[in-house]
């Protein structure tokens, strides 16, 4: 009820205001939580293997997709709270570096599918999420052999997600907004994010958060200037 007396008060100032949270499997710190009986929707990476944030992009073992199940449930929560809209921070389009990861066994799984036959070597075909070496080689055979593939893969996830949201948003009067890239070009989007601009300007976003934190990390925190580096 503080939530939405805050929002309320908000738009009383003219202020939009968007639902905008990071996904994260807390191991039932505070709660039960249904994504702990669910580890197949945690994210991988070539350096820390699975982490603890999800993946919208992710995949039941039932083959059910999250984002399915995500939007389905977002549409209930954003009228009932009165939101404007859904903001995708971090990790929710665009998600990560294509070098790096998604390197999860269901994310991987779901390539090889969009490959077909003779696409992924059998041994890249089995279960690796409990071995971040296995997994970050993995990743790089796919990079090695199949960058162009796995960009255009990844892009294609992504306008699928950003349909499915602008529909169930757009359905309920309410908008859409997602970050660009941390990256400087329309050509690094694509190839280094997985991320197509063009595609998603034809699914009905109605905003996009330029995201600048790429040089601001390297003054900061002595991150490289490019994530990808």
């Amino acid at each position: 009820y503080e939530l939405r007396g805050l929002i309320a008060g908000l738009k009383k100032h003219g202020i939009k205001v968007f639902c905008s949270i990071f996904i994260l499997n807390m191991h039932d710190r505070y709660h039960k939580e249904w994504g702990t009986v669910h580890p197949e929707l945690r994210m991988g990476d070539k350096i820390h293997g699975i982490n603890n944030a999800f993946s919208m992009l992710a995949r039941l073992k039932d083959g059910t997709l999250f984002e399915d199940i995500f939007l389905e449930r977002l549409s209930k929560v954003i009228p009932d709270y009165d939101f404007d809209g859904w903001h995708g921070p971090d990790g929710q389009g665009p998600g990560w570096n294509l070098t790096h990861s998604d390197s999860s066994d269901q994310f991987v799984f779901q390539f090889a599918e969009y490959l077909g036959d003779g696409g992924l070597p059998a041994e890249f075909l089995r279960e690796m999420d409990g071995s971040e070496e296995e997994m970050a080689r993995r990743l790089d055979y796919i990079w090695k052999n199949f960058n162009r593939e796995w960009a255009d893969f990844t892009s294609k996830r992504w306008v699928s997600l950003w349909t499915k949201a602008a529909h169930a948003m757009h359905a309920l009067g309410r908008e859409v907004m997602i970050n660009s890239p941390f990256a400087k070009s329309i050509f690094e989007s694509i190839f280094y994010f997985g991320l197509d601009y063009r595609a998603l300007a034809g699914v009905g976003i109605d905003y996009v958060v330029v995201d600048t934190v790429s040089t601001s990390l390297a003054l900061i925190a002595g991150e490289p200037e490019r994530i990808f580096d």
